[in-house]
């Protein structure tokens, strides 16, 4: 049994990257799904848009000058992400809204990563998980 589309199509830009996918339904050639991306002048994803049905749902991305991401709209709900970087420039903490996580870097004499470690807070800021990774 196939899918219920028969008509897919997608556009790439200069660089090859995708831009545009439709998926058209198999009897009327109705819209079923669209997705849309959109680049900034760095390369990073900028905008993705998404139609299913009569439905639209669009995520757009902020980077700061390092372009980490810092915010993430989804459907008008803003989700910031913070970076913490020591005096040498390198990163040691991120805060992220992903499941309330913090990750926290150490780094060795050599500026080589040894540990990254995860907490994950609950809604009242209560730890519900921890976890150590030596890198």
């Amino acid at each position: 049994m196939g899918l219920p589309y028969s008509y897919r199509h997608t556009d790439c830009d200069l660089t090859d990257r995708p831009c545009q996918l439709q998926m058209r339904d198999d009897g009327d050639e109705r819209m079923m799904y669209r997705r849309r991306l959109q680049y900034d002048k760095l390369g990073n994803l900028e905008r993705f848009v998404e139609n299913v049905g009569t439905k639209t749902h669009e995520t757009v991305y902020i980077y700061n000058r390092d372009n980490r991401v810092t915010a993430l709209t989804y459907d008008g709900d803003v989700q910031k992400v913070s970076y913490t970087t020591g005096t040498l420039g390198q990163l040691i903490r991120v805060d992220g809204p992903h499941e309330n996580a913090t990750w926290v870097y150490c780094y060795e004499d050599s500026g080589s990563t040894y540990i990254r470690s995860l907490r994950t807070t609950d809604t009242l800021g209560t730890v519900v998980q921890r976890m150590v990774n030596l890198v």
